[in-house]
């Protein structure tokens, strides 16, 4: 019954708002009934559709079929797909014909994600991984080359190292990034001049993370260095890419995430106080605003945005009560227009919702945790209503407070849900994941009990109505949890948990460790 109910509310035949690149109109689109979507482009939104890949028809032959990235060729005549038919993140090469709708003789095997085609619409860039499956060798291929002519472009022999590539924006380059979890070593690659030799841009430097977008005469590099522990942005000259000059200056009290080089914008995804916010600046003249939004906890991310020189900024925004809607924003007008907002079936209505942000103090005073909650309105504050509690805290993801249709399943019943935002994750800034992170890790454990213990303080629960939920890292959460406050939850969801840490650390031959 709660299948149909769930499944009830998905609108299974859909298609995704066009995104315009090279020419073209890209979407993908979803039929009833079947497994997977069809990617198609249209040279005008009014033209007739042609089906770039229609992934039901390629999985039919196999039990398992997933994309691991698909990148379509400058001149837009050729698609380069990386496909697994194993289940094992071993992905296959395969090079389509856009004109012929035929699948080219070139094929390669056991790679990595990522994909960048240079600008001659013949050599693609992918990688490969060695035998605990870290993605460590770039390579390069011609179209109609057999394998064993691709050429080793970079090769990342330290294990804490992984590579990837892609190619920017701007179309001028095919960036290779090689990075841990403390520190960054990016090179590019001329994508005019693909067999030219990669450029570093900064050679690596413990505790130095970076990050490169290029635009004009500039690369754009998103980093920590000299202190900035919540990043800044600097800027080096693409004959100089070593010699770093700042850009914008360092403000402690923003975390700044990502950056977003267009032509005459520089667009930067930042965080403050827990909430992201969404910056514009002019290239012309450093103007600065930024996009805001009403909803007290949401989750909003900037799109895919392929093209360079336009000022429509696509962005989209959720919250716990507002399904995904997509924005096309004119960042020199000021103007957003909602293009589509995910419809929910079966009639829904935000209203008979609220949504709250509160913060919880740790038990040591040193830290306010937020906390995302929604429930069905009213809600009387005398502990009686279940709580489920999540919550993930690790690697510095960060858990955004976004919609989901099922979760309506266990609102209507009268559950409240709540995000405990602990650290670990990045809400509140870098140093929110320092703070949950090798020796301060019990934080997050912490975090979590003085979450639970403030709602059931103010009326949302109570202990015998509380249940505790957290998946992979966020399952060894619940471990810990489980372990230290049995009595607090009446029961604890473990979402494939990672609770034999030391173990599996130690065991080199096992993906990701």
């Amino acid at each position: 019954a709660l299948y149909k109910e769930m499944l009830g509310r998905i609108k299974e035949t859909d298609e995704q708002v066009p995104v315009l690149k090279g020419g073209w109109y890209y979407y993908s689109r979803t039929e009833e009934g079947k497994a997977y979507p069809i990617f198609a482009r249209k040279r005008t939104l009014g033209a007739n559709e042609e089906v770039v890949l229609d992934q039901n028809a390629e999985a039919k032959p196999y039990k398992f079929y997933q994309l691991g990235g698909m990148e379509v060729s400058p001149d837009g005549n050729h698609l380069a797909a990386l496909v697994d038919t194993s289940g094992y993140e071993d992905f296959v090469l395969r090079i389509r014909d856009l004109r012929t709708g035929e699948w080219l003789a070139d094929r390669v095997e056991k790679l990595s994600w990522g994909l960048a085609w240079a600008s001659d619409n013949s050599t693609v860039f992918y990688v490969s991984g060695d035998s605990a499956k870290r993605p460590d060798k770039v390579w390069r291929h011609t179209l109609g080359a057999p394998r064993n002519r691709d050429v080793l472009v970079f090769h990342e022999p330290d294990v804490l190292f992984n590579v990837s590539i892609h190619r920017s924006r701007s179309g001028g380059y095919v960036f290779m990034e090689s990075g841990s979890f403390t520190q960054d070593e990016w090179r590019a690659i001329d994508a005019a001049r693909p067999a030219s030799a990669p450029v570093l841009i900064a050679p690596r430097k413990a505790g130095v993370e970076y990050k490169v977008d290029h635009g004009g005469q500039w690369f754009y590099v998103l980093t920590n260095r000299d202190g900035a522990t919540n990043f800044k942005v600097m800027r080096a000259s693409v004959g100089a890419p070593a010699e770093w000059q700042e850009f914008i200056a360092y403000r402690p009290e923003i975390f700044v995430e990502s950056i977003d080089v267009f032509k005459e914008w520089l667009v930067r995804s930042e965080r403050r106080e827990g909430l992201r916010r969404i910056a514009v600046r002019s290239m012309a003249n450093g103007a600065e605003h930024e996009v805001t939004f009403e909803d007290a906890a949401y989750g909003v991310g900037v799109d895919e945005n392929p093209e360079y020189a336009v000022n429509l900024l696509r962005f989209t925004y959720s919250s716990l009560v507002t399904p995904p809607s997509v924005y096309d924003y004119d960042m020199a007008t000021k103007q957003r227009v909602l293009k589509k907002r995910q419809e929910v079936l079966g009639g829904y209505d935000p209203s008979l919702y609220t949504v709250e942000r509160q913060m919880a103090t740790s038990g040591n005073g040193t830290a306010r945790i937020p906390i995302s909650i929604v429930y069905k309105a009213p809600l009387k504050f005398d502990g009686s209503r279940p709580l489920l509690l999540y919550a993930y805290g690790s690697y510095g993801a960060t858990t955004e407070p976004t919609f989901s249709s099922a979760r309506l399943a266990l609102l209507d019943r009268g559950f409240i849900f709540a995000i405990a935002h602990v650290r670990g994750g990045q809400e509140m800034g870098r140093p929110w994941y320092d703070g949950g992170k090798m020796l301060n890790k019990v934080n997050t454990f912490s975090d979590f009990i003085d979450v639970a213990t403030y709602l059931v303080g103010n009326g949302y629960t109570s202990e015998k109505n509380m249940v505790a939920h957290g998946g992979s890292a966020g399952g060894l959460l619940m471990g810990v949890i489980a372990n230290i406050q049995p009595k607090m939850f009446r029961a604890i969801v473990a979402d494939v948990p990672f609770v034999d840490v030391i173990n599996t650390m130690l065991d080199a031959s096992i993906p990701l460790t």
